[in-house]
């Protein structure tokens, strides 16, 4: 049987979004190498607390852009896009986002500058929050709809979370008010917004994957022949 056209385009639109996290990772190992010579005479002072913050900073950063993109993966492959665009112009600029994101990992060194890279996956939380709110209001079925307002909950509290981290290192650490207590100010923060990307990235991980076996166990007790029936919603699948 022959797709239609607009089946084969709505087809391709996901691979636009892996354009995206792959250019993301190519640059963000582009600045790593850039920044220890790899190409030149590669350079690492484990001495140095700046230069094992930007390395600490970037893979934390990757792991998180990595499990989201995993996300996107089950998600989309659940709940393809439709002639209706707004989800997918809104993955689009979540990664690039996150492409943004990855550069200000290096900002870890710099001890005056980290609150860009915290400020920044506040601001990707809360479009999350936001997104999750506005698909809420536009689902009937009630069981989804506390799904999507669970969502927003959970995205919420990251958003609030990274935003009390960026003013605590910008008013301690950028406009010096903590005085002789600003390093350790600089170094809590950052080891704290380091500590809440991997723990929450974890636990997605663990979501995503019990989400992913349920859907195997739904699909092998379908009879044969037969559609599975109305999928489930995913939560913080696509966060």
């Amino acid at each position: 049987m022959v797709s239609r056209p607009s089946t084969r385009f709505l087809q391709r639109l996901p691979q636009l979004i892996t354009f995206f996290f792959s250019l993301t990772l190519v640059n963000g190992f582009r600045i790593l190498a850039d920044t220890f010579h790899w190409s030149t005479q590669p350079t690492f002072d484990f001495g140095d607390p700046s230069q094992v913050l930007v390395v600490v900073s970037f893979f934390v950063t990757l792991f998180w852009i990595v499990t989201a993109w995993l996300g996107y993966s089950l998600l989309v492959e659940r709940y393809p896009y439709t002639l209706d665009l707004t989800r997918f112009f809104f993955d689009v600029a979540r990664f690039c986002l996150m492409f943004a994101v990855l550069n200000f990992a290096f900002l870890a060194g710099k001890g005056t500058s980290y609150h860009v890279y915290v400020f920044t996956v506040a601001l990707f939380y809360l479009m999350m929050a936001l997104w999750n709110v506005r698909e809420a209001g536009r689902i009937g079925e009630a069981a989804r709809r506390r799904e999507r307002e669970g969502d927003a909950r959970g995205h919420g509290v990251r958003f609030l979370t990274f935003l009390a981290i960026g003013l605590v290192y910008y008013l301690g650490v950028t406009l010096g008010l903590a005085g002789s207590a600003s390093l350790a100010v600089r170094y809590c923060t950052i080891i704290a917004s380091f500590a809440a990307l991997v723990v929450w990235n974890l636990r997605r991980i663990s979501e995503l994957r019990a989400y992913a076996l349920a859907d195997d166990e739904e699909v092998a007790s379908q009879p044969a022949g037969e559609l599975p029936g109305t999928p489930r919603v995913m939560r913080r699948a696509n966060g």
